[in-house]
């Protein structure tokens, strides 16, 4: 493998390179955490692995190599291009494909989380790291009442799902990147966090289209995006204060680098 040159990112570190003449991008995992165990993890064996899965079924990009006693591993490199106003809906509509696709993936290797047991996960961690106990048990009730609603299935879940981690040829789904944040858990979670950026990204009537389309192939309704964002906060701080607090002295310096430092307002 040449290397090239590093790419800006956001948590570990990225090179572009060459393998064996194919232009790719090395990953070298320097941060094993994620927002859902907020601890260390084997991140690099959930991202391999996820590629490996993913290229068994067609999806790209092509896991080329990788060295796991350096925790680098090389993709190989794949256009990223954004869909033209005349080519939004097919894209949306292959966005619902790859979502269906990923329902249907079981990973035993994975850890496993349903709603509820994701919503014990957030309060003893939270509680640990002194959390307002009011946001706890809107988290808690939050997480809970999903799991009345959608149930205790699980599957493969990206758990990062937005438009920058959607690989595109300008209308067709190509690939996926960046699983960081894999576990098995309720595939509703990666599709409504995908449309809150569908909805940033192309608007109100492209964000409508996906909804309707992908209700009408899961059956499922989408989260509320409000909630949703409001979910999304509260995670990101019972993280923050769990690892400032909590994790390893490497995790500390780093979440005080970059994670929340705006505690979420008490709903009334």
């Amino acid at each position: 493998m040449r290397y090239i040159q590093p790419v800006p990112s956001f948590q570990q570190e990225v090179f572009r390179v060459e393998v064996d003449g194919t232009p790719a991008y090395a990953k070298r995992i320097v941060s094993d955490y994620s927002w859902w165990t907020f601890d260390d993890t084997d991140i690099f064996t959930r991202e391999t692995e996820s590629y490996a899965l993913l290229n068994g079924m067609g999806i790209g990009p092509q896991l080329l190599c990788l060295d796991a006693t350096r925790k680098e591993f090389a993709v190989a490199e794949l256009p990223h291009l954004r869909p033209g106003k005349e080519a939004v809906e097919t894209f949306l509509d292959n966005l619902v494909i790859l979502l269906e696709r990923l329902s249907r993936l079981t990973a035993p290797n994975l850890q496993t989380y349903t709603a509820k047991a994701m919503a014990a996960l957030f309060r003893s961690r939270g509680e640990q790291a002194n959390v307002a106990p009011v946001l706890l048990s809107e988290i808690t009730q939050m997480l809970n009442g999903w799991h009345d609603v959608y149930g205790s299935g699980v599957s493969y879940t990206h758990g990062d799902l937005h438009l920058g981690n959607i690989l595109s040829d300008g209308s067709n789904v190509t690939g996926v990147i960046d699983f960081e944040e894999t576990i098995q858990s309720l595939p509703v979670f990666d599709a409504t966090n995908l449309s809150w950026t569908v909805k940033v990204v192309f608007g109100e009537g492209a964000y409508r289209h996906f909804k309707e389309a992908y209700e009408k192939s899961s059956g499922t309704a989408l989260i509320d995006l409000n909630e949703w964002g409001r979910f999304c906060h509260l995670r990101g701080w019972i993280a923050s204060c769990y690892l400032k607090h909590c994790g390893s002295a490497m995790l500390q310096e780093k979440a005080r680098n970059f994670m929340s430092d705006e505690e979420p307002q008490s709903h009334p």
